[in-house]
């Protein structure tokens, strides 16, 4: 009888200690959220809120071609300009950035070399979407911690 006591306290002592080494795992994930969050915002809501909506806005296709890209363009340049922070902070999240907005920037710019016919334009502005989503979701993954 002594020696079941004897395991079931060393099991629970080693139950306890797991619990308490996950929990401050957790604690230590949360904390670098919650530090990191102030330069997500600072850096990204105005841009992901405001400025890329509204840029997205003026692209339409005149002459069968993508137009009035420059604006879009000029803002995603800027939000790489204002991420540079994680270029020196989390490098691999920059790289994945930059990539996903040169990545429009390409699309849009040689859309708008190319003549589309009116059946394809709705596919050349979901692609833009998806493009933007992407971008999106990378940004919001990263603040969230989740890697790829």
């Amino acid at each position: 009888m002594e020696i079941i006591a004897l395991i079931l306290s060393a099991v629970s002592i080693i139950v306890a200690i797991a619990c308490g080494v996950i929990a401050y795992i957790q604690n230590m994930k949360i904390n670098n959220i919650n530090m990191k969050s102030k330069y997500y915002d600072q850096i990204f809501d105005t841009y992901l809120i405001e400025k890329i909506p509204q840029a997205r806005k003026y692209i339409r296709f005149g002459n069968e071609s993508l137009t009035d890209t420059e604006q879009l363009c000029e803002v995603l340049a800027s939000l790489l300009q204002s991420s540079l922070y994680f270029k020196y902070a989390n490098i691999d999240f920059y790289k994945k950035l930059k990539d996903s907005i040169q990545e429009i920037e390409n699309y849009v710019s040689e859309c708008g070399n190319k003549k589309f016919e009116p059946e394809e334009q709705g596919d050349v502005f979901r692609e833009v979407h998806n493009k933007l989503e992407a971008l999106y979701k990378l940004i919001n993954d990263s603040y969230v911690g989740i890697k790829k």
